[in-house]
């Protein structure tokens, strides 16, 4: 029996219209589909899918509940068990599909998981999908980038005073316990003059909401919120 294959599936920021044809085309061959949160009624990755592939819920659907903790020590062990329990089923020659918001080479679980499985010999290959950062730039009707301009990603655990003296536009994601300091920081250089601000929250789906200045958020701003900041 040939061995199965892991997938790491984009399925985009939020909208079933942003998912890729592949992406679709993948989930439909797959025998497992790994869904990063649970229940499925309250997994994003699970109802942008269902929007435009009702038949999921014919797959074999297997939910990993993913701990939201910056312990390094319980997040490795997380990892390891639920590669193990994947493992066995591409041992047992399943094709598995494991669905991730937007892009699984940004800042995914999925990598992780995949690391592991690779060096057990588990062929592991990525399903590029519409990253949140590109599709926010979209539904703001901006660019990210003219001429020789930089672009810098820059997540909610990074140092904010640094990433705010890199040049080029700026892209906050995965906001934590730093946004308020990142917001007053925002604030300062945007009244100033200095900086532009925007972010969309919740990016594709019915409860998108898009701020035109840092001055419109406040901190209990959603996780799930892409800023751009560019220099003026």
């Amino acid at each position: 029996m040939m061995q199965g294959v892991f997938y790491g599936v984009g399925v985009g920021p939020g909208s079933p219209e942003l998912i890729t044809i592949k992406a679709l085309k993948i989930i439909r061959e797959c025998d497992t589909i790994v869904l990063p949160s649970s229940p499925k009624e309250e997994c994003r990755a699970y109802q942008i899918v269902k929007e435009s592939f009702p038949e999921i819920d014919e797959k074999k659907l297997v939910a990993f509940e993913f701990p939201m903790s910056m312990n390094k020590q319980a997040l490795d062990e997380y990892h390891r068990n639920t590669a193990a329990a994947l493992l066995e089923l591409c041992k047992s020659g399943e094709d598995i599909a494991f669905l991730t918001i937007g892009d699984p080479s940004i800042y995914s679980t999925y990598t992780y998981v995949a690391e592991i499985l690779k060096d057990k010999g588990v062929e592991c290959q990525i399903i590029s999908g519409v990253p949140a950062f590109i599709a926010s730039a979209a539904a703001l009707n901006i660019s990210l980038a003219e001429k020789n301009e930089e672009i810098h990603i820059i997540p909610g655990s990074g140092d904010v005073d640094e990433a705010l003296k890199l040049p080029g536009t700026k892209i906050f994601m995965k906001n934590g316990r730093q946004f308020p300091k990142l917001l007053e920081r925002l604030k300062r250089l945007e009244e100033k003059g200095q900086i532009s601000v925007k972010a969309v929250s919740h990016c594709g789906m019915e409860c998108e909401k898009q701020y035109q200045s840092a001055f419109e958020m406040d901190e209990n701003i959603s996780y799930l919120t892409t800023i751009v900041v560019k220099d003026i």
